[in-house]
């Protein structure tokens, strides 16, 4: 009887040892079971892009539409605008290790100061800034202590001016979008600026590749960070270049845009990653003369309307939707609304049925979009009005990028 306990003991430890054994396996080195939440797109290899789309929860909300970029795939990844908020910055995690179980990112880059590419920060990093400001309703969340995936030794980083713009404007951002898109989506989320400062013509090493850092001023936004690999022509435009979602002419200039597409289109490249818009070899001059030619004819009606007396609210209401550039649809991934916190097919949102909500989302989508143009035509209008008053005393300059300012002999 003594023996067989002897033996039955030693089982029993056996068990015991290959039970906590198996519990310490790292978890990256097991294939991942559960399908990607996210939808990726490879472009070359070590550059990989997730595009993303959030419907707003709320009546006068607005819907965000996003990308990010992924360079490498095992040690040392950089994740380039990260997304809105701290759970798509988590399943963006979850994907990168399913996908690559031995990568590990060391860097954030955040080309710009918008909600939509910069308040997944908090995914990666423990702590928010200690000097930002977070809104009432980021205070009282529960957030974790330390995200999963967080690490003290991921570097944010962006340019000055854009670090300077998130100081100023992310506790508003953040508070609107918790507005569009529900406190459940943006739970976690936080402010986390970044601390590493990149400069214009810097090189930084990222995903293999060397790239140029350019700092495209008072364009889309105040600060406009752009990636250029002279060595295999591929450029990374940040919130430059757009693909069906309208350009945003917010906090930048009409001619700063102008100018930072006419840098981009000289260096002639084969392969352009910019919001929702992937392009190859043939393809890149077309995507840019075609944001190149939306701004210019923001220019040509507005030296049109002044020309002919109008004030800026006749122009706005009489602006045409550009003919090139379609309202589009909102469309809407299942598993990028899981990601966000959001309904699902299936489920209900205020009452209607998925169809009619799907419907409901497509028509304020496509509202907004007409309210964005002609927001841009305002801002345009404001610009190209100052020329148009001193056009006796200076050339215009619009001349390089439109031509299409009317000679009326002045």
């Amino acid at each position: 009887m003594t023996q067989v306990l002897r033996v039955r003991c030693a089982q029993l430890r056996w068990i015991v040892g290959c039970s906590l054994a198996l519990l310490a396996w790292p978890t990256g080195a097991a294939p991942c079971t559960d399908p990607p939440e996210l939808a990726w797109q490879t472009v070359l290899p070590g550059v990989a892009v997730v595009h993303g789309q959030w419907h707003a929860v709320t009546e006068d909300g607005r819907s965000h539409a996003a990308t990010t970029v992924v360079l490498g795939q095992n040690a040392d990844v950089t994740v380039i605008d990260p997304g809105p908020t701290y759970g798509v910055g988590q399943a963006l995690q979850k994907d990168l290790k399913c996908r690559h179980p031995a990568s590990s990112v060391t860097r954030l880059i955040n080309t710009h100061a918008h909600a939509e590419q910069v308040l997944a920060n908090a995914a990666w990093v423990p702590e928010a800034s200690a000097d930002v400001p977070q809104v009432e309703a980021a205070k009282r969340r529960a957030a974790p202590a330390v995200p999963m995936g967080a690490s003290v030794d991921v570097v944010v980083a962006a340019t000055l001016g854009t670090q300077q713009a998130m100081r100023q404007r992310c506790p508003d951002c953040l508070a609107a979008l918790q507005h569009d898109l529900g406190e459940q989506a943006s739970r976690g989320s936080r402010i986390v600026l970044p601390t590493e400062v990149l400069h214009d013509g810097q090189l930084v090493q990222a995903g293999g590749r060397s790239w140029q850092v350019h700092d495209m001023r008072h364009a889309h936004t105040e600060s406009d960070l752009v990636l250029w690999s002279a060595q295999e022509a591929i450029v990374l435009a940040g919130g430059l270049v757009d693909g069906d979602v309208l350009p945003v002419l917010a906090q930048g200039s009409v001619q700063g845009w102008l100018h930072a597409l006419a840098r981009m289109r000289a260096w002639q490249p084969q392969w352009l990653v910019g919001q929702h818009l992937v392009r190859g070899p043939g393809q890149v001059q077309a995507a840019l003369l075609r944001q190149q030619h939306y701004l210019c004819s923001l220019v040509s009606y507005a030296w049109q309307g002044l020309e002919r007396g109008w004030s800026e609210a006749e122009a706005v209401q009489h602006v045409p939707w550009p003919a090139a550039w379609e309202a589009g649809s909102l469309q809407e991934s299942p598993s990028l609304q899981k990601a966000a916190g959001l309904p699902t097919n299936g489920q209900h949102r205020g009452g209607l049925s998925e169809p009619a909500q799907q419907a409901k989302a497509q028509s304020a989508w496509k509202a907004q979009q007409r309210q964005q143009h002609a927001f841009n035509q305002l801002r345009a209008w404001r610009e190209v009005e100052l020329s148009w008053l001193e056009q006796a005393e200076r050339h215009s300059p619009w001349a390089s990028w439109c031509a299409l300012t009317p000679d009326v002999g002045r």
